[in-house]
């Protein structure tokens, strides 16, 4: 299953790629929805790559998400892989610079099922693709809007 988002920002490419890959950031921010993180560095592919095992709670269990950060080509492309349950997938960032100061985000999220519990979630997931996808849009557009924010007003996250 796929969902794919698209946003002009503006804002330079190099820019929205700094916010993008505030780890630190991003974790804090988690941390304080209750998320636990907790980072790492991993061997991938020949490459010491970083890592978070993410805990959360889903439809009243505990689950852990882990995350590797598979490819980083600074400022165009962010590629992680992750696996919860038996879900495997991956999300793809990639930026295009539309002109000096005007940045293209694409996100592509990929799930595959590995386990027949997976299998039933992910068909689920198929008969409320259109919320899912709506959702999924909204929330690339917030977080689109908040990098065009923070740096319209010269303001830079901390």
């Amino acid at each position: 299953m796929k969902f794919t988002a698209r946003e002009d920002i503006e804002a330079t490419m190099e820019q929205v790629f700094a916010d993008i890959s505030d780890f630190d950031g991003h974790e804090r921010s988690a941390l304080r929805r209750g998320i636990e993180v907790s980072s790492y560095s991993v061997d991938h592919n020949g490459a010491a790559c970083p890592a978070w095992d993410v805990g959360f709670r889903y439809r009243g269990k505990p689950r852990v998400a882990k995350v590797i950060l598979a490819t980083c080509d600074a400022p165009n492309l962010m590629n992680a892989t992750f696996n919860v349950g038996g879900l495997d997938g991956t999300a793809v960032v990639e930026l295009m610079a539309l002109s000096r100061t005007r940045t293209r985000m694409s996100i592509v999220v990929e799930v595959a099922p590995k386990t027949l519990s997976a299998k039933l979630l992910v068909q689920s997931m198929k008969l409320a693709k259109t919320g899912l996808t709506q959702r999924f849009k909204q929330r690339v557009g917030k977080m689109a809007q908040e990098i065009e924010d923070r740096h319209s007003n010269g303001l830079r996250k901390v």
